[in-house]
């Protein structure tokens, strides 16, 4: 999904828009890039997160929470080499957790 050259394209995506507006009793949101839809009570949840944005040499690309929560305008960050491949993980956890939440309250 995040990853440059993804199969993911604009059809594809608004197909999924789609099905999920029609069955919103059941589909709660998307985990996406990107916000994908205004209506409320749909949750927008956004892997590929990192402390600094960047690139890795897959073609991952990581986007920070602020960025994720303030300028995409979504509403939860999905960490995951950013936490189980620091030393410390508790540590980097509570990290993003923290600019997590920082970003929560420079949006409010």
């Amino acid at each position: 999904m995040s990853s440059a050259g993804n199969l993911l394209k604009a059809d594809y995506t608004q197909t999924t828009i789609n099905l999920a507006k029609e069955n919103s009793d059941f589909v709660m949101g998307f985990i996406s890039r990107e916000k994908l839809s205004n209506k409320p009570g749909m949750i927008h949840m956004t892997p590929g997160v990192q402390l600094k944005e960047g690139q890795d040499t897959l073609g991952q690309r990581y986007l920070t929470p602020d960025h994720v929560i303030n300028e995409l305008g979504n509403d939860i960050i999905i960490v995951g080499r950013g936490i189980y491949k620091d030393d410390d993980p508790l540590k980097a956890a509570q990290a993003y957790r923290q600019a997590g939440w920082q970003a929560y309250l420079k949006r409010s």
